[in-house]
């Protein structure tokens, strides 16, 4: 689905993003993410912090691609 113009700028202001946000290539994959075995955290929250973890991990990479700095993979 492509939105609109207005509905893109709705939704990054909900959402607190720039619109470019929504443009950029989905490069990261996190694997391996591990909750100890009694965690009292919900399966919501978990998610939540997986994606928390995810969107600085992606821009850290973003700023490493800018500064052309070289990564260890």
């Amino acid at each position: 689905m492509l939105p609109g113009s207005e509905i893109l700028l709705a939704v990054s202001k909900a959402l607190d993003q720039k619109p470019d946000y929504f443009f950029r290539p989905f490069e990261v994959q996190l694997d391996g993410i591990k909750f100890r075995k009694v965690s009292k955290l919900s399966e919501k929250y978990r998610h939540s912090i997986e994606e928390v973890a995810f969107d600085y991990v992606e821009r850290y990479s973003e700023i490493e691609k800018i500064l052309e700095l070289e990564t260890s993979r």
